[in-house]
């Protein structure tokens, strides 16, 4: 499953332009207890720590963009997975303070192809169930994330 996942985002990015000039690179530099989650099964040959109980993909700043995990394919996006079981693709808000992008955008400004493979990517995840139930829990995540940023701003 992931190599078809991986396959759809491999060759394709948010932006037709390098993102990271924006804030340079911010979610590439991840420290002992920052990182990328990985996604249930899924490996890399990144650095791997565990983070309250889960795995987190850490990196230096630079890697080889082939071998970047899921949830660095997808920043500042995540499939949610709304009650009804559909999945959309919208904005990682537990990144807002990392990715200028997220506040200062909107999803359709983003580059076509790469929404929709993100949608496709999303839709097969569902397909496994503890990858289902971590797009859940990521999601109520996500939701919250985005309901406290807004509190604050008020």
């Amino acid at each position: 499953m992931y190599d078809k996942i991986y396959g759809l985002l491999r060759d394709t990015t948010p932006l037709l332009a390098d993102c990271g000039i924006l804030c340079n690179h911010r979610c590439c530099r991840g420290t002992e207890d920052e990182g990328m989650l990985l996604f249930p099964g899924e490996r890399t040959t990144l650095d791997v720590r565990e983070s309250e109980g889960r795995r987190l993909a850490v990196c230096e700043g630079q890697c080889n963009r082939n071998n970047r995990p899921l949830s660095c394919m997808l920043f500042p996006f995540f499939p949610l997975i709304g009650k009804d079981g559909k999945i959309t693709i919208d904005f990682d808000f537990r990144g807002v303070y990392v990715c200028p992008l997220i506040l200062n955008s909107d999803v359709t400004s983003f580059n076509r192809k790469f929404i929709k493979n993100a949608l496709k990517a999303g839709k097969l995840l569902t397909k496994d169930d503890e990858c289902r139930r971590f797009l859940e829990e990521i999601t109520e995540e996500i939701n919250e994330a985005k309901e406290l940023y807004q509190k604050l701003k008020g």
